[in-house]
């Protein structure tokens, strides 16, 4: 049987932060479109030695331009993501992590959580779900389950427990 779900957690604790940083990236771009330069034509003679040399040359200078550009949005962009403070929390993507931590399990036991599929219900792969991070768990994790129906969640286990079964 295949697993269900990679057990893989990332977010980030602004996500505020990074939503306006993705908007602020975008002023460079608005500049640039606002700042393109239109070019009349006045023709007199020492214009045609000028054309000559702009012609050569411009295919670098917006070459120069675009890469300018992303880097600029690109700078922005890390900026935001760094603010915004991401994490990763993966046991096997994490080579000598501490043990010792508090794991909160919580289990949507409501009506939606009823529907079946080709592995048994929701409610039946978030169990097998909770059972593998339980079984998984380096030792000196400690655990609390929380069901949520309705409205208010319930304790199953409300004080924390080193106990696996």
């Amino acid at each position: 049987m295949p697993d269900p779900l990679p057990i893989l957690a990332f977010g980030f604790i602004s996500p505020w932060l990074l939503a306006g940083g993705v908007a602020l990236s975008a002023v460079p771009l608005v500049i640039h479109l606002l700042r393109r330069r239109q070019y009349v034509d006045r023709p007199w003679a020492a214009m045609q030695f000028l054309q000559a040399a702009l012609k050569s040359q411009a295919r670098r200078v917006r070459l120069e331009s675009v890469v300018l550009l992303a880097v600029r949005t690109l700078l922005i962009l890390v900026a935001a993501a760094a603010v915004s403070q991401p994490f990763l929390d993966d046991d096997s993507l994490i080579s000598g992590a501490a043990s010792g931590r508090l794991r909160v399990l919580v289990v949507d036991t409501s009506l939606s959580m009823s529907a079946a599929g080709d592995a048994g219900t929701s409610l039946d792969r978030a169990r097998l779900l909770a059972s593998r991070i339980v079984e998984t768990a380096p030792a000196g994790d400690a655990f609390t389950l929380v069901q949520i129906r309705r409205s208010t969640p319930f304790a199953v286990i409300s004080r924390i427990s080193r106990d696996r079964p």
